[in-house]
């Protein structure tokens, strides 16, 4: 990670002892949906171990890819620091970034410690939340450029301007390509001996676009497919989804690459590498998530198995495909709103029954919508989730 050190003038306080600031990104609001928006808080702090400082000034440049834009209406920050009527704040659009600056030229100004300024402690901090308006829902390559984003400090008590002095390093927390491996069952297409079918891959089903929200593209569906899951990223449990990716679903319960082999993926977070929950959602399963969160990181692969145990599942959600411990997620939500209720779900399947192909009345995945097949797994999951789960 490429470090910025910059220095202040040293005036008569004499030199002081550099200290350290970190910035990060962290999602606040993400719609999921075109003219939805999306937000993240830009924060900052001082490293554990380091002793709390008053905050001089603070650049941070935050950079955005395809999906998003300005928007429609209003500001494009919100949600600015208490005090911050103190500093000299700013965030502007410039061309495919936004640019954050605060300025403390009047911390201290009105006498010692008057105004007393913002102290930047060990607890992260929001100096402003950013806005954005979707434009198409895919991971949006939002990061801070670590080449100019920086905080500085007074390092005298009185926090005058006139009468500081101040080195620093900067530590930003960029945005990662995180590796991840994962494993679980569909119960529709689940065949026994920890083995789901390949039926609609066989057929030339499953489509070469992503039927999710990233709407992702490859050129060919590998042989052994299963069929496509959607991997969403959060932060916390009840959370925005901080990163979304469609995979590949293999037969064996595995993740896998678009090789359809290599039992990884790639998951572009903005918040980069940390603690994050694992959800999972199938277009005609009910969507799980992981029961805590796990570290995920560019350098490290982390891994969480869902086939294994009921206690792998947020709130125990998991299904037990085949006696006596293998799980996997809950079949049958063919209207896919979170909740298995037979009156709803058995219209659609009685409605298109026949059909032949890639459809989500078709639950058993074996391509073909079977009234007195597929109701029988609506009837069975029933109630189990008779309101939508905690994943919105």
């Amino acid at each position: 990670m490429k470090k910025l050190l910059l220095f202040w003038l040293i005036s008569s306080v004499g030199c002081a002892l550099a200290a350290t600031s970190e910035l990060r990104l962290l999602v606040a609001q993400n719609d999921l949906a075109v003219d939805g928006e999306f937000r993240v808080d830009v924060q900052v702090r001082v490293p554990e171990g380091e002793t709390g400082q008053t905050l001089n000034s603070l650049t941070a440049d935050v950079s955005y890819g395809s999906g998003l834009t300005t928007p429609t209406s209003g500001t494009i920050d919100t949600g600015w620091f208490t005090g911050f009527g103190d500093y000299e704040c700013s965030a502007d659009a410039l061309s495919g970034k936004y640019r954050v600056l605060v300025t403390g030229n009047q911390i201290g100004k009105s006498g010692a410690g008057t105004p007393a300024g913002l102290a930047i402690t060990t607890t992260w901090q929001t100096i402003v939340t950013l806005r954005w308006r979707i434009t198409q829902v895919k991971n949006f390559a939002v990061t801070l450029l670590d080449e100019t984003d920086a905080a500085g400090y007074f390092v005298n008590s009185a926090n005058n301007p006139e009468d500081d002095a101040a080195d620093w390093d900067n530590s930003p927390h960029l945005a990662s390509d995180l590796k991840l491996a994962a494993k679980v069952f569909l119960e529709g297409p689940y065949a026994g001996s920890e083995i789901m079918t390949t039926d609609l891959r066989d057929n030339d089903f499953i489509p070469t676009t992503s039927p999710y929200l990233d709407q992702r593209v490859v050129a060919s569906i590998p042989g052994d497919i299963t069929d496509w899951l959607q991997v969403e990223l959060r932060s916390n449990a009840d959370g925005p989804a901080v990163a979304i990716h469609s995979a590949f679903l293999h037969k064996n319960g595995s993740l896998v690459a678009d090789d359809g082999t290599t039992a990884e993926i790639t998951v572009p977070s903005a918040e980069g590498n940390k603690d994050y929950f694992i959800v999972l959602r199938h277009r005609n399963h009910i969507p799980v998530m992981s029961a805590s969160a796990l570290a995920l990181s560019d350098a490290t692969t982390g891994s969480h198995d869902f086939t294994t145990s009921a206690a792998q599942y947020r709130s125990s959600k998991g299904v037990l495909v085949e006696g006596p411990s293998v799980y996997g997620m809950f079949a049958a939500d063919v209207t896919n709103d979170g909740a298995v209720i037979f009156a709803d779900d058995i219209t659609l399947v009685r409605n298109e029954n026949l059909w032949i192909g890639y459809y989500d009345t078709d639950v058993t995945m074996n391509g073909a919508v079977i009234f007195a097949e597929d109701i029988t797994l609506i009837r069975k999951n029933n109630l189990n989730f008779a309101t939508p789960e905690l994943l919105p």
